[in-house]
């Protein structure tokens, strides 16, 4: 028995669950898979038996999946859920700590990362799974269950949209791209706004260290080529083209398959600055379909609601994964 099974195997009067959840931490295994868009790094954690139910994350812009998502999974509100799932989190090129610098021409476009989430479950050999992203990640998830809904079993999401950039957006974008490209570091303005795309305009004191922890990242662990890449990839993307398809009397035409056709999840903070663009995603997508159940969640008094509301978030993650899984 090696040191990390002799430490599973303790009785749980000899540590309490905070070394619990710090020993998950540092049981999170890394690989590195190639795949035809380049070599992605991917964290697994949870239960790694055969026939363990699967989660595959894809975190968001700005991030990678230990900022966005591995702590939240070893937090006391989602114990239930890694001692029964498999969770692979997938980090996008380059985008984890050290990274080597990607050529330009190289880099994935969003369909091609979505292609990379398929690669990765041949990898693994996961039949089905269920699909967790925020912002970005949200998006590349929304185009596997448009592509391959046979794969997802359910899909929760963050902050997602499904359209592409306003013009004003877009234009906003290609500014701080610019502007990036052109500094060695990162500009103080080029870090507001993707501030502001994580919490929007709120001065909360509460979310003083949450946001300096992400400042942190940006400026001192992530390679500046390679995020400029994915931001000039997220900022060009196209519209995910679903929608729900309704008749004039008001029900929704029998065997249409525009929408997706996998059990949704479509969670936001009231005081995210992506209220609408979950708003407009929820409007393309189908409540009433048989077997398919789509829920649109506003949580209240915050804006990153992973960071502020962890325990609501767990408490909904759980309950639409004990109805999928």
């Amino acid at each position: 028995m090696n040191k990390e099974e002799t430490l599973i195997s303790t009785t749980e009067s000899e540590f309490c669950l905070e070394d619990y959840n710090k020993l998950l931490v540092r049981s999170s295994k890394k690989k590195v898979i190639s795949t035809p868009h380049g070599n992605v790094v991917v964290h697994l954690q949870g239960n790694n038996s055969k026939n363990s139910p699967t989660i595959i994350t894809f975190h968001d812009l700005g991030l990678n999946s230990s900022l966005n998502f591995e702590e939240f999974f070893v937090s006391n509100y989602m114990s239930s859920v890694i001692k029964r799932f498999s969770v692979i989190h997938i980090n996008a090129p380059g985008q984890v700590i050290d990274a080597e610098t990607i050529p330009e021409e190289k880099y994935p476009s969003m369909a091609e990362l979505s292609e990379i989430v398929e690669h990765i479950c041949y990898h693994f050999g996961v039949v089905n799974f269920v699909g967790l992203g925020a912002g970005l990640g949200a998006n590349v998830l929304v185009r596997v269950a448009q592509q391959r809904p046979k794969f997802m079993t359910g899909l929760i999401l963050f902050n997602c949209s499904a359209s592409s950039e306003s013009w004003i957006e877009w234009m906003y974008c290609k500014k701080h791209i610019k502007a990036l490209k052109q500094s060695e570091k990162f500009p103080e303005n080029v870090i507001k706004y993707l501030l502001w795309y994580h919490f929007g305009n709120r001065k909360n004191r509460s979310l003083q260290n949450i946001s300096e922890k992400y400042r942190f990242f940006l400026e001192n662990q992530v390679n500046k080529s390679n995020f400029v890449l994915l931001w000039e990839t997220y900022a060009d993307r196209k519209e995910i083209k679903i929608s729900r398809e309704i008749a004039q009397n008001g029900k929704t035409y029998f065997g249409s398959a525009r929408t997706l056709r996998v059990p949704i999840l479509n969670m936001v903070g009231d005081e995210s600055p992506h209220v609408q663009s979950t708003i407009n995603l929820n409007g393309k997508l189908d409540p009433k379909r048989i077997f398919v159940r789509c829920t649109w969640m506003k949580l209240q008094d915050s804006s990153s609601i992973i960071e502020e509301q962890p325990q609501k978030v767990a408490e909904a993650i759980r309950l639409f994964l004990h109805e999928v899984c």
